[in-house]
């Protein structure tokens, strides 16, 4: 257990932060009162019509016509109607600020620089805007732009985002304009305590929500430092590079990338002046508990480190970080506002701190999806998140609620392994593999196997090194000691590679398809599709 925090903000930090002066005016406007976190977050839940008026007026949010009402049919979950009287442009939103100050920083693998201003930013927009309308594309019509990540009313659809399609046919979600817009302002004007002379950078790739998400700290009217390339060529420091020269103050990169900058011997504070980074933000899977401690002792002592959890469903997070809480190792900060977090059992129990369960979401959100493109009665859309218990979104993560209030996930609900009956995260078992410094990656599954499920662990291995018995053994001996025998896996496999999506996810579900000689669909939505053929018809999964 975890006796006392990695950081935590001083008095000066938190009496300065967002945060903290967001819930003095809100206090002030309706008459209420915030001993800490907890109250001001039960508030945003409970009353959600005085929260969100207040994130649209404290944020800056640009519109007209009223905010009255804020909500209509709060109860349905789905089929909340936010702010029905109010008209706005995203545009318009963004392209806020029309100064000379920089509003994008673009850097390329070849060196190529180049800076966008405000001005220049909004200029460029309206030729495009004008272009378009020469072209004759009208209110309704859908865009789709194929683009590195370089810079060239309320409830109407803004972007059609897809899964990763892995395990089915992809779901075509389509988000609303206010709905993405409030959520953005709340989560990086609030939980990233981000001020519009602040430079933002995050690593992604267009096809990844979270350039959607970086992209929104324009309405913030913050700086967007862009990367196009990759993060290790021609070394692992490029990405500290452009940070340290661009004077970032809030990162934001994957598990996988603090993972992988980790097993290289990677320690940026010491070669590096990230002295402006404030806040450093991890996504795309479970940030593993040394990975916080990597963080701390090899990039930066003094930034907040804000692991959060959302995604392209809601645009968004459910939890995530906060400049007034401290940060624990291996658990997200807590709740995010507005967001009525709980876990819940299979038995639609609500479950307490500590028990293992169900990620839900218990209240109606702005950023909830419009809907799924042609699925005109929503049933596709209501099985994806409303199934399985009545009248809350589920998720589909597996996570619990700690003893601090933050948050630990475990992994997707569907790719929980169930060895005995027991139901173990996948998660639980990388934080203990990946501790070996000769694995550098790894996938867990469950295989069906003799009436039962059977813990199988696959290892990518440092070039050149071989798994023989002592390494499995040392392995398995590390699992043991920190969980539970039943996570103990009965069988560890080498592999050249692990498949992932084109945002770095690795997909547990595409494995046991072909562990069981399953069809996949939709390879093409991943990075490296070939390496899913390395886990067929293996011979040591045949006894």
């Amino acid at each position: 257990m975890n006796d006392r925090p990695l950081w935590s903000p001083s008095a000066e930090q938190i009496a300065s932060s967002n945060m903290t002066r967001f819930a003095e005016d809100a206090s002030s406007r309706w008459g209420r009162s915030f001993a800490d976190f907890s109250e001001l977050h039960r508030w945003s839940t409970m009353h959600p019509e005085e929260f969100w008026c207040s994130v649209w007026d404290w944020t800056g949010a640009m519109g007209s016509g009223s905010l009255d009402p804020v909500i209509e049919h709060p109860e349905r979950i789905p089929g909340a109607v936010w702010f029905p009287n109010l008209r706005l442009n995203f545009a318009r939103n963004l392209l806020r600020r029309q100064d000379d100050g920089p509003a994008l920083l673009f850097r390329a693998e070849d060196k190529v620089k180049r800076s966008v201003s405000h001005r220049e930013l909004y200029l460029e927009v309206a030729r495009i805007a004008a272009a378009l309308r020469q072209a004759g594309v009208t209110s309704g019509d859908r865009v789709c732009g194929f683009m590195p990540n370089m810079p060239e009313t309320v409830n109407h659809p803004l972007y059609v985002m897809y899964s990763s399609g892995t395990t089915g046919v992809p779901k075509c979600i389509i988000h609303g304009v206010g709905g993405s817009l409030l959520q953005h302002l709340k989560e990086q004007q609030l939980h990233v305590d981000l001020r519009s002379d602040d430079r933002l950078f995050y690593f992604t790739t267009c096809g990844w929500m979270m350039w959607n998400w970086l992209v929104g700290g324009l309405a913030s009217g913050a700086t967007l430092a862009l990367y196009d390339g990759s993060p290790f060529y021609p070394d692992g420091n490029v990405i500290f590079d452009f940070v340290a020269e661009e004077q970032i103050n809030v990162l934001g990169t994957s598990a996988k990338f603090i993972d992988a900058i980790a097993k290289a011997g990677l320690r940026p504070k010491e070669t590096h002046d990230l002295s402006n980074v404030r806040t450093i933000l991890s996504t795309g899977s479970p940030l593993n508990p040394e990975g916080f401690d990597y963080i701390y002792d090899a990039v930066s002592s003094s930034a907040c480190l804000s692991s959060i959890s959302g995604g392209t469903d809601i645009m968004g997070c459910f939890m995530g970080g906060n400049p007034t809480l401290p940060v624990w190792k291996g658990e997200i900060q807590g709740p995010m506002l507005g967001m009525q977090i709980e876990v819940r059992g299979d038995d639609n129990r609500l479950l307490s701190a500590g028990e293992k369960g169900e990620l839900v979401c218990a209240n109606a959100f702005p950023s909830m999806p419009l809907g799924f493109w042609n699925d005109p009665d929503g049933e596709r859309y209501h099985e994806a998140y409303f199934d399985k218990f009545p009248n809350v979104w589920c998720h589909g993560d597996y996570i619990t609620i700690t003893e601090h209030g933050g948050i630990v996930v475990f992994g997707r609900s569907d790719a929980v392994l169930n060895p005995g009956g027991v139901r173990i995260g996948t998660a639980e078992i990388y934080r203990q593999a990946e501790r070996i410094p000769e694995v550098m990656e790894s996938l867990v599954i469950g295989q069906q196997w003799q009436g039962d499920v059977r813990v199988v662990l696959f290892v990518r291995l440092q070039d050149g090194l071989t798994l023989d018995d002592d390494l499995r053994e040392r392995i398995r001996t590390e699992i043991r000691t920190n969980t539970t025998p039943r996570h103990v896996p009965a069988k560890v496999i080498a592999v050249a590679d692990i498949p992932r999506t084109k945002s770095g996810k690795i997909v547990e579900l595409a494995v046991r398809k072909i562990v069981h000689n399953e069809p996949v669909l939709n390879r093409e939505a991943l990075a490296n599709p070939e390496a899913l053929d390395l886990f067929a018809n293996l011979s040591d999964l045949a006894n």
